[in-house]
């Protein structure tokens, strides 16, 4: 990435800290003012709303000229080279933006950062010759990953960092045995992904990306080890290339191998984020202990599906309140280092909740009818040339 970008991530950073300190009475407005002049925004920045619509217009005229291109000047794309160019093209426009035009956020240069991936997987595809479809999802799979990584390791975007983990287990799927390529590659991934998430000197897009991959590997690895996947074999059937001997044969010792661990991995997820302070593992912990003991419900029916469900929203509840006041009851409100009371908010989850309540505060109650007035006799008034006088 450019340096200067990853400067004015980190200057973002700075701000929105601030301001979070500013809305928890952690600093005062004088130091927030401090904060701001000492960290300035220099990027070129659009609203959600103009965002959206630059991201959609530059991604119509985008492909308006790519269509006249291929209209006018070459009829027959089929050795892929005029794709390749066009990403080429895309991807300097994207630099310029991103440079010396100083965008980020504006919607424009996430549409030419998309094209130019688009294009570059698509070029790719194309141009490394024919055969069958099996062969052409393979060289598709190939050419998006190298694309998606190469695009999140200079740009940062989110989606390409999704797309690159995505794909690369995709990949994985097509060679050899692939639930155990899933293993090794996920528990390889997943401490990596952990240290760059915490390294200072990455950017804070590329700690997000390492985020983003290690949630991947994660589900990746409890995917392959699951026992209903085995039973299925469901990682075996992401391949497209037809072969013997995958690994997965659903031997007995293979089936209690991986009931044990789809018990297992979820607790020592849970305990590993919590003795290293890990959000990402406890988070996923959480997730996944439900999902295995939702898996004893495709096994055994001990009980209704609606009354399994409630029990366990019952056991995830009581857990929630009890955890929640064994740490307010710790001294200083906090136990090991966790603590029930918000630190600090997201600014974004801030802006989405403030959003919601306009939307709804913008919908009209319903009026209940005012009720009519009784009648009440109050006597009348008469008069006429000059004279006057009331009647009860």
């Amino acid at each position: 990435m450019r340096p200067e970008i990853v400067a004015a991530e980190r200057a973002r950073e700075v701000r929105d800290a601030a301001r979070a300190w500013r809305r928890t009475g952690f600093i005062g407005e004088e130091a927030l003012g401090l904060v701001l002049e000492r960290y300035p925004d220099d990027r070129v920045r659009f609203g959600p709303g103009f965002r959206v619509l630059a991201f959609i217009f530059t991604l119509i005229a985008s492909c308006a000229l790519i269509g006249l291109w291929f209209v006018f000047f070459d009829s027959n794309p089929q050795t892929g080279a005029s794709l390749i160019v066009w990403a080429v093209v895309f991807s300097g426009l994207t630099e310029l933006q991103r440079g010396p035009m100083r965008r980020v956020g504006a919607g424009a240069e996430s549409a030419t950062a998309l094209a130019a991936a688009a294009l570059a997987t698509l070029g790719g595809t194309i141009g490394f010759g024919g055969g069958s479809f099996n062969d052409f999802l393979l060289r598709f799979l190939a050419s998006g990953f190298v694309a998606c990584s190469a695009a999140a390791w200079r740009w940062g975007d989110a989606i390409f960092q999704l797309g690159a983990g995505l794909l690369g287990f995709a990949l994985l799927a097509q060679a050899g045995p692939a639930r155990l390529l899933w293993i090794g590659a996920a528990a390889l991934a997943i401490p990596i992904c952990l240290a760059g998430a915490r390294l200072a000197r990455n950017a804070p897009s590329q700690r997000r990306g390492f985020m983003i991959l290690g949630a991947i590997s994660v589900l990746a690895l409890y995917g392959a080890i699951h026992i209903w996947s085995l039973d299925q074999h469901l990682v075996e059937s992401l391949s497209v290339v037809a072969r013997e001997g995958s690994g997965s044969d659903g031997s007995k010792g293979l089936r209690a191998l991986s009931f044990a661990t789809t018990a297992l991995l979820p607790p020592a997820l849970l305990l590993i984020g919590w003795r290293r302070r890990e959000p990402l593992l406890l988070y996923a912990g959480i997730l996944l202990v439900g999902a295995s003991v939702a898996t004893i419900r495709l096994y055994r029916e001990v009980m209704p599906l609606s009354l399994a469900l409630c029990l366990i929203g019952a056991a995830c509840l009581t857990t929630g309140l009890g955890l929640l006041r064994w740490l307010r009851s710790g001294p200083a409100r906090e136990r090991h280092g966790f603590t029930a009371d918000p630190l600090l908010d997201d600014a974004r989850r801030t802006e989405a909740v403030r959003s919601v309540v306009a939307m709804a505060s913008f919908t009209p109650a319903a009026q209940a009818q005012a009720a009519r007035p009784a009648f009440e006799g109050g006597g009348g008034g008469f008069g006429g040339g000059g004279a006057t006088g009331s009647y009860q």
